[in-house]
């Protein structure tokens, strides 16, 4: 989740595909189930088109801890990373919007 101007969107980066997709949260609410909303339209749209989500990789955001299980139900791993500074958890992503 990334807050620009006092906005959320949610991000998430398909990998090997290098797919970048972005959603506006139109609440802000860091809730499990606002969350998992977003994430699971991210899952959905990607399994849509024909391609295995096996793993996601997070930063520790207490919603997205609470949602593994919901996530090992329809076989997706989540793996929690640990801080390389402050501000992030998954450097991949971080590059990914970099460029």
């Amino acid at each position: 989740i990334i807050n620009i101007e006092g906005q959320h969107f949610f991000i998430s980066l398909a990998r090997p595909l290098n797919l970048l997709t972005i959603d506006h949260m139109k609440y802000s609410s860091k809730t499990k189930d606002n969350i998992k909303t977003h994430l699971f339209n991210h899952i959905n749209a990607i399994s849509g088109e024909g391609f295995l989500v096996n793993e996601i990789k997070s930063d520790a955001e207490p919603s997205f801890v609470a949602m593994k299980n919901d996530l090992n139900r329809i076989g997706v791993k989540l793996t929690i990373g640990t801080p390389v500074n402050k501000n992030t958890t998954v450097p991949a992503l971080d590059r990914r919007i970099r460029t």
